[in-house]
C-alpha cells in the first residue's frame, strides 16, 4: 500500500505507544513523540540515523538478521508473539521490547512501521513467575526431602488445608478429605489423648511443638514431630500453620543408642549402669508398696585361670553361650546385668529369698551342665552365686547388694560351685 510520508507521522503522532518506521537499510525514517520520550532522544537525533541506535550492542547482529529476514517475506506480528527483543536508550540503559511490525510502501519504497512498548513490567512479572516456580519445586524437593509436610487451619471457618506432601508423610488415601479428626484417628492409642490436649491448646497458645505416633497405613508406628504457629496476617481470622516432620529415623536411633548405652554388647544383658538405676527404682517401690524382690549375683569359678590357659576367645565364648542359657531360665519379668568382668547380677521383681534361691540353684546346673565346644575341645564350668531378699531394715537397695556379694564371697571361700544365701 503506497502511503504518504506526512499521512503516515500523522497517524503515529496520534498513537498512544511509541512507534517509528524503518527502510529496508535499518535506517530510522520516521519516529514519533513517544518513541522519543521512551529512549530519551530527540526526534533529530533519529530521524536518519542507523537503527544499531536503538539496539543493545550485543544484539545487533541478531537483530539485523531479524530485519532482513522480515523484509525478505513481510507480514504481521503481534505483540506478545512470544520473541524477547531489547531495546538501548540514550542513556545506555537496556530495557525489554514488545514489537508489533506492519509492512508498507512509503514513496515509493518498502519499508516496515514497528509499534514498540516497554516490556519491562510484563517481563519482571515472567521473570517473578519463573523464579517462583523454581523456588516451589526446590521448596518441594526440600520437603520430600526432609519428609516434610504443611497444613493450614482457618480456626473460624472450621476450614483445613494440606499439602501433597502431608498425604505421602501420612500414607493418606487421596479420596480422604482434610480434617483434624482423621489425623486423631490414625494416632497411636497411647498418644491420641495427648494430641487431643494439644489441640485444644492451639486456641490459647502462640506456638507449639510436640512429637506423637500415627498408623500407617499397614499398621506401622510412624513418628512426627509438629510444630504449629498462629498467623496474624488476618486480624479478624484465626489461623494455625503447621509443618509435620517425620522423625521415626530420628526416634530408632535414639532408642538404639538408649539401648546400647545400658546394654553389655557382649551378652546382651544390661550393663551396671542400668543395674544401679533399676536396683534403686525397686527399692523406691518396695518402700512405697512393700511389694518383696530379690537379688542373685553370680561369678564364674576360676574364670582368670580359664583365661589365662585358653585365652579371651575362650572367655568370650563362655560369657556368650552362657547369656542365653541364663535367659531360658528366667521369667521375663526379671532383669539381668553384667556388673564387672564375670560377674552378674539378677533382680526378681515380687519374688521372695526361697524362691529366688531356687532359681539361682536351676542357672547353676544350667552352667555346670553345658558343654562350651572351643575349637573342638569341649570346657566345663561353674558358677558360685549369692541370693538376697529386700528387708524392712535396708535403707536403700546398695544394702541388699553388699548382703548378697557377702553370700557370693561365703560361697567361694566354701568350695565354689553352689549357691549361698
Amino acid at each position: 500500500m503506497l502511503i504518504e510520508k506526512e499521512g503516515v507521522h500523522g497517524v503515529m503522532e496520534a498513537l498512544p505507544d511509541a512507534a517509528l518506521v524503518v527502510d529496508a537499510e535499518q535506517r530510522i525514517i520516521l519516529v514519533n513523540t513517544p518513541l522519543c520520550k521512551l529512549f530519551g532522544y530527540d526526534a533529530d537525533q533519529l530521524r536518519d540515523a542507523h537503527l544499531d541506535r536503538l539496539i543493545p550492542e550485543a544484539l545487533r547482529f541478531d537483530h539485523a538478521q531479524h530485519v532482513e529476514g522480515y523484509f525478505a517475506g513481510p507480514k504481521v506480528r503481534p505483540m506478545g508473539s512470544g520473541l524477547y527483543f531489547f531495546g538501548r536508550r540514550a542513556d545506555g540503559s537496556v530495557f525489554p521490547v514488545d514489537i508489533i511490525l506492519n509492512g508498507m510502501e512509503l514513496d515509493g519504497r518498502s519499508m516496515v512501521m514497528a509499534v514498540v512498548r516497554d516490556n519491562s513490567d510484563r517481563v519482571a512479572v515472567e521473570f517473578l513467575k519463573r523464579d517462583l516456580l523454581r523456588a516451589n519445586a526446590r521448596l518441594q524437593q526440600a520437603l520430600n526431602l526432609g519428609r516434610m509436610g504443611w497444613w493450614e487451619a482457618r480456626l473460624n471457618e472450621g476450614v483445613l488445608l494440606w499439602s501433597d506432601a502431608m498425604r505421602t508423610l501420612l500414607q493418606l488415601p487421596d479420596d480422604v478429605k482434610p480434617s483434624f479428626d482423621f489425623i486423631r484417628d490414625r494416632c497411636h492409642p497411647e498418644d491420641r489423648d495427648r494430641v487431643i490436649a494439644d489441640f485444644d491448646v492451639l486456641r490459647q497458645v502462640k506456638r507449639h511443638r510436640a512429637e506423637f505416633r500415627i498408623r500407617g497405613a499397614a499398621g506401622e508406628s510412624i513418628w512426627v514431630e509438629e510444630v504449629v504457629e498462629f498467623s496474624d496476617r488476618e486480624p479478624d481470622q484465626k489461623i494455625a500453620l503447621g509443618v509435620i516432620r517425620d522423625i521415626t529415623d530420628q526416634k530408632l536411633l535414639e532408642q538404639r543408642l538408649r539401648h546400647e548405652s545400658v546394654t553389655d554388647e557382649l551378652t546382651t544383658f544390661f550393663n551396671r549402669k542400668r543395674f544401679d538405676q533399676e536396683l534403686g527404682q525397686r527399692f523406691a517401690e518396695y518402700q512405697r508398696t512393700g511389694t518383696p524382690f530379690s537379688l542373685i549375683i553370680y561369678d564364674f569359678d576360676f574364670f582368670k585361670s580359664l583365661n589365662d590357659r585358653y585365652g579371651h576367645a575362650a572367655g568370650d565364648l563362655i560369657l556368650r553361650e552362657s547369656s542365653a542359657l541364663i535367659k531360658e531360665q528366667l521369667r521375663v519379668s526379671d532383669s539381668v546385668f553384667r556388673i564387672g568382668g564375670e560377674e552378674f547380677a539378677i533382680i526378681l521383681p515380687a519374688t521372695e529369698k526361697a524362691e529366688a534361691t531356687m532359681t539361682a540353684e536351676r542357672l547353676r546346673l544350667a552352667i555346670a551342665d553345658h558343654a562350651f565346644n572351643l575349637d573342638g575341645q569341649v570346657l566345663q564350668v561353674t558358677i558360685t552365686a549369692g541370693v538376697g531378699e529386700v528387708e524392712p531394715s535396708d535403707h536403700s537397695g546398695e544394702r541388699l547388694q553388699r548382703r548378697t556379694d557377702a553370700a557370693l564371697y561365703q560361697g567361694k571361700q566354701l568350695s565354689r560351685n553352689l549357691v549361698c544365701y
